[in-house]
């Protein structure tokens, strides 16, 4: 786009172009050390690694290896644009209207501790069904990315009988796609399926309909069979022999027989109703998360070092290329303008440029200055020699004289 865009020559454009590959490798090294460092700290807490310890570690051990993921998690995180979800989040979607139609409760007593962060908001246009033949088009606010990491507590937390999708005292890392703000609860791996009222309305109406007509229709033959059982019974305490029932009452209990046995079937065709609405429901719940499902545990790792080498380079070359078209310099604020409108205007796109954290890149790296008189103002040296500056530090990560007295080579 920036190639596209400025009046550079084809020499200046070749150099740029070399300047925009140097920042590149230069960043994609020092994310490649985080990914490293955010899998050995994970190790302990994986539960689908192939290797193990050859003792547990201790307790003490376990906390720290837990610290030092959640806090280079969360500078990757940071890194990537990502920002926390809090308490309200959840709570927000807790109460607003599902999407999917599907009401989930989840236990946040089951997690040591959760993290949930979110990059990307926007509304979509969705149908859904109101009633039963009629569907409109709603907008659905969503999350475009959100990352999930949940560290479980240790077994004895939980029922022996319990039958756990997780394995507890692991830790799982999950990042999904376009999530509706109001279905996030859905996400954790504990969530349990609710009917809404208007499904416990649905079912329990007819049933409860149909059991009054099923009641009254074999009313008489069961009171019929429980009073001829019931005069067996204090016949065979009181006389102490058992009689053979007559022809009539044999015919009551027959009779009373096959109510119950119409009573049965109904009870069972309506807990069958239930158990196949219930199995409907998680049917949606996986279908949306398994298309949702971006990936799971160390994968996001390398997905979020991916994500957070493009934000960072771009936010570089971004600040770079408009200093570089403004030798006098831009103050801060003007530089953010700038930035924001040229994607504006040419681009179509609306974003919230990180301007702070992009000057601090190009100061980091060298080939920024910043003059205070009369107010700060920020400027960049020219291409050729922000190439040479980069080429030298890249030179220089491992440069074998360090500490020897040697001049780098």
């Amino acid at each position: 786009m920036i190639l596209a865009d400025g009046p550079m020559g084809e020499d200046e454009r070749a150099r740029f172009e070399e300047l925009a590959i140097l920042l590149q490798s230069l960043y994609h090294f020092s994310f490649h050390q985080k990914v490293e460092s955010l899998k050995n700290n994970y190790f302990p807490f994986s539960a689908d690694d192939e290797a193990h310890f050859g003792s547990p570690p201790s307790p003490e051990t376990l906390e720290r290896f837990e610290q030092d993921l959640l806090k280079e998690f969360r500078e990757v995180l940071k890194a990537a644009n990502y920002e926390e979800l809090g308490d309200e989040a959840l709570s927000y979607a807790q109460k607003e209207q599902s999407l999917f139609h599907i009401n989930v409760y989840i236990k946040l007593d089951d997690f040591k501790t959760y993290l949930m962060y979110s990059r990307g908001e926007r509304v979509i246009r969705e149908r859904v069904r109101r009633l039963v033949f009629f569907k409109r088009e709603i907008d659905v606010p969503i999350f475009e990315r959100i990352v999930l990491l949940i560290h479980f507590k240790k077994a004895d937390h939980f029922s022996e009988k319990a039958r756990l999708p997780f394995e507890p005292g692991s830790m799982i890392i999950k990042l999904f796609k376009n999530i509706p703000k109001a279905d996030i609860e859905m996400l954790f791996p504990n969530a349990r399926v609710r009917m809404k009222v208007r499904d416990k309305l649905f079912m329990g109406v007819p049933a409860l309909g149909g059991g009054v007509w099923v009641l009254l229709k074999t009313f008489t033959g069961l009171v019929a069979f429980f009073v001829v059982l019931g005069a067996m019974i204090a016949n065979f305490f009181t006389g102490g022999s058992f009689r053979a029932p007559t022809p009539q009452q044999m015919a009551q209990i027959i009779g009373g027989l096959a109510s119950l046995a119409v009573l049965g079937a109904f009870v069972f065709k309506q807990w069958s109703k239930y158990k196949n609405r219930k199995i409907l429901f998680m049917k949606a719940l996986g279908e949306s998360l398994y298309y949702k499902n971006l990936d799971s545990n160390a994968g996001v790792f390398h997905h979020l070092i991916d994500s957070a080498e493009e934000e960072e380079n771009k936010e570089a070359i971004l600040a770079y290329y408009f200093l570089l078209r403004h030798p006098r310099g831009l103050s801060q604020e003007a530089l953010d303008q700038a930035v924001e409108r040229w994607f504006l205007e040419k681009h179509g796109t609306t974003l919230n440029f990180e301007v702070d954290d992009a000057l601090g890149k190009l100061i980091d790296l060298g080939i920024c200055e910043q003059s205070d008189d009369p107010e700060p103002l920020f400027t960049v040296v020219p291409v050729e020699t922000a190439c040479e500056i980069l080429d030298y530090r890249w030179d220089n990560y491992f440069s074998n004289n360090r500490g020897s007295g040697g001049e780098s080579t």
